[in-house]
């Protein structure tokens, strides 16, 4: 068992070898859970990342958009090549 400190914000830094053996990164979202033993700090299940400002911003552009309607089929093929460039990485 590894010790650490409750800082006087209320911050708990984990100790390395702690964080070594979890797949965890900086910025992870992590669900604190009072239990009769302590916290329980782990994944939540479903997404863990919060989008980034350049995604927010870019739904934030789609749900403004104001033009002439798209047709479906066009719309598909570009989220289809986004997904695709996404995914080379």
């Amino acid at each position: 068992m590894s010790a650490t400190k409750l800082t006087s914000d209320g911050h708990v830094v984990l100790p390395g070898d702690v964080l070594a053996a979890l797949p965890w990164r900086d910025g992870e979202v992590l669900d604190a859970t009072l239990t009769a033993d302590g916290v329980l700090i782990r994944k939540p299940a479903g997404p863990t990342r919060l989008p980034t400002p350049e995604q927010i911003e870019r739904v934030s552009r789609i749900l403004a958009y104001d033009g002439p309607r798209i047709p479906e089929e066009k719309w598909k093929e570009a989220i289809d090549e986004s997904f695709r460039r996404e995914w080379k990485k």
